[in-house]
């Protein structure tokens, strides 16, 4: 599937949006990281980004879990690391597609 700069566009807003909602005082976040991450993953155009889009929601769901009990901070650490990766992802692909 082809994805057209202008998803990749609506993702980095939408990525921006949740960005700032993400703390690690809760876990309110979880559920929009959670169905934008599959988003991406379903729309399946980079292997990249896919895989990127899926740690970070695996992260996102262990913090989940762990947010019961005393959440150790490497784990919201590692968390960040994946969504980071997952914004520098996206942005790739607007520097490698100049707008039309």
């Amino acid at each position: 599937m082809k994805v057209e700069r202008d998803q990749y566009e609506a993702w980095q807003r939408r990525w921006s949006e949740i960005d700032a909602t993400v703390t690690d005082k809760n876990d309110n976040w979880v559920g929009a990281v959670t169905a934008f991450m599959h988003q991406i993953e379903d729309a399946r155009h980079d292997a990249y980004l896919t895989g990127l889009a899926r740690a970070a929601r695996q992260r996102a769901s262990e913090f989940k879990k762990l947010k019961r009990n005393a959440v150790p901070s490497d784990v919201f650490q590692t968390f960040l690391n994946a969504w980071g990766r997952v914004q520098g992802g996206i942005g790739m692909h607007l520097m490698d597609r100049p707008p039309t």
